[in-house]
């Protein structure tokens, strides 16, 4: 276990401490910020920037279905909906890919065409 150090601020004295695999600044008694916030905070910052991005290149050119998916990945490190939304986006590319695979069925190649 690190000792804790003192720093001297101009807004009074900031203290750090590890306990376990937490980092913790704290300022008198509340705390200021953790490293799991800290990285929750930036993961969330950084996928909801790149979905945003993967959203604007459903209208604008480029990848946007591989921007929509990494962006996902990333904000699914630390959230649930994301992996769960991830999971559904999974499966129905899943179910696209095999039906196009399929090619198209008995009925859809003996219907008639009206050219």
């Amino acid at each position: 276990m690190l000792p804790a150090f003192r720093n001297k601020t101009m807004c009074g004295t900031i203290k750090v401490r590890k306990t376990g695999t937490q980092v913790a600044i704290t300022s008198g008694s509340s705390t200021v910020v953790t490293w799991k916030h800290a990285r929750r905070l930036v993961v969330l910052v950084f996928g909801v920037t790149l979905l945003a991005l993967g959203v604007a290149l459903l209208v604008l050119p480029g990848p946007a279905m591989v921007v929509i998916p990494f962006a996902l990945m990333i904000l699914g490190t630390e959230f649930v909906w994301a992996r769960r939304l991830l999971r559904r986006v999974k499966d129905s590319a899943m179910r696209m890919a095999e039906s196009a695979r399929s090619g198209p069925t008995a009925q859809d190649r003996n219907a008639p065409r009206n050219s």
